[in-house]
C-alpha cells in the first residue's frame, strides 16, 4: 500500500477504537507526573473502577494497541516517505523504489504536498 491508502486505514482503525495514539498517564500506572508532588484526591483513576464483568478499565486499555505498535511497518514508510518528498524525490523515484505505477506515485506525492504546502515553499526558497 502507498501511504495515501495508508493513512486511511490507521485512521480508520482510531474511530472503530482498534488502536490509541497514546497511553495516558494513569492508563501507564504512573502517577500524573507533575511537579505539585502527591496529588491529593484525584484517587478516582480507572484503576479502581470495573466494569460489569469485573475487568479493570485500566487493564483494558492496556489492551488496545497503540498505533506505533500496530502499524509498526506503515509507520516506517510514512517515516521514509516524508525525508524522501522532502527532500527532493519525484514521483518516479518513489514508482521505482515502491514498485507502484508512475501515476499513483504522483498520486501519492501531489497528496503529500497537498497537506504540506509549507514544505513546497521551503523547497522553493532554496532552489533559489
Amino acid at each position: 500500500r502507498t501511504a495515501l491508502t495508508m493513512y486511511d486505514s490507521i485512521r480508520d482503525a482510531i474511530a472503530r477504537g482498534e488502536v490509541v495514539l497514546e497511553r495516558k498517564a494513569a492508563d501507564h500506572g504512573g502517577g500524573g507526573g507533575g511537579s505539585s508532588g502527591g496529588g491529593g484526591g484525584s484517587n478516582n483513576s480507572t484503576s479502581s473502577v470495573a466494569d460489569g464483568d469485573g475487568i479493570d478499565l485500566r487493564e483494558a486499555a492496556q489492551q488496545i494497541p497503540l498505533i506505533k505498535e500496530r502499524f509498526a511497518a506503515e509507520r516506517r514508510r510514512a517515516k521514509t516517505l516524508n525525508f524522501s518528498i522532502a527532500y527532493g524525490k519525484t514521483a518516479f523515484g518513489l514508482a521505482s523504489e515502491w514498485g507502484v505505477s508512475k501515476e499513483e506515485a504522483q498520486e501519492t506525492v501531489d497528496a503529500w504536498y497537498r497537506e504540506r504546502q509549507e514544505v513546497r515553499l521551503w523547497q522553493e526558497a532554496m532552489c533559489t
